[in-house]
């Protein structure tokens, strides 16, 4: 993974396995995915995952259906700190609208 922006990511990945049908016998062991992320502006990283598929795929009869030979495992990366701030402005809106400061929260509108 290389982060190609100018500020520091924080993120969680989280992982899809096709066809879906595979994902039944797909087995990790070991993941980056199951702990936050830290990438500073440019920097690459490996990510490790140690998996296995366990041999009964190949006796799945759905999966010999559709004459899978080959199972692919793709990994989104999930930008953690915007969540927070979304939180953070929310809290603060709604804050402001109990205290009587504001008619609603404005995090609530949409635009």
């Amino acid at each position: 993974a290389k982060n190609n922006s100018s500020r520091v990511i924080t993120g969680i990945s989280t992982y899809n396995v096709t066809p879906f049908e595979a994902g039944a016998y797909f087995n990790k062991i070991q993941c980056f995915c199951f702990d936050e992320q830290t990438l500073n502006p440019g920097e690459e990283l490996d990510m490790p995952v140690f998996f296995y598929i366990d041999p009964e795929f190949a006796l799945d009869a759905t999966l010999v259906k559709l004459a899978c030979a080959d199972v692919s495992l793709h990994y989104t990366f999930f930008d953690t700190e915007e969540p927070k701030k979304m939180f953070v402005e929310f809290a603060r809106d709604l804050k402001s609208y109990f205290k009587g400061d504001a008619q609603s929260p404005a995090s609530l509108h949409c635009s």
